[in-house]
């Protein structure tokens, strides 16, 4: 599907920037056993990702091998930028 959303580009709607996110896999540590769990991110290139943190995350829970992008109030620091006029 090209132009949607997760597929990066605009949305066909005046011209309004989509951010491409994927899911990925994160490793838990202190868990006992080999834990993964399932991450937004978004990839920035040469392989190299930036994990979104779920609204609820609570880094005293649960440990991850990379720490996600924190939210602030209702914004993860993600924000909506219009690339052209």
């Amino acid at each position: 599907m090209s132009g949607g959303l997760g597929s990066g580009g605009t949305n066909g709607r005046a011209g309004i920037a989509v951010a491409v996110v994927e899911t990925i896999y994160v490793e838990l540590l202190g868990e006992g056993i080999d834990v993964w769990r399932p991450v937004d991110a978004e990839p920035g290139g040469d392989g190299v990702y930036r994990l979104l943190a779920p609204f609820d995350y609570d880094s005293t829970l649960e440990t991850w091998r990379f720490e996600p992008v924190p939210w602030s109030g209702a914004n993860n620091g993600c924000s909506v930028r219009v690339l052209a006029p």
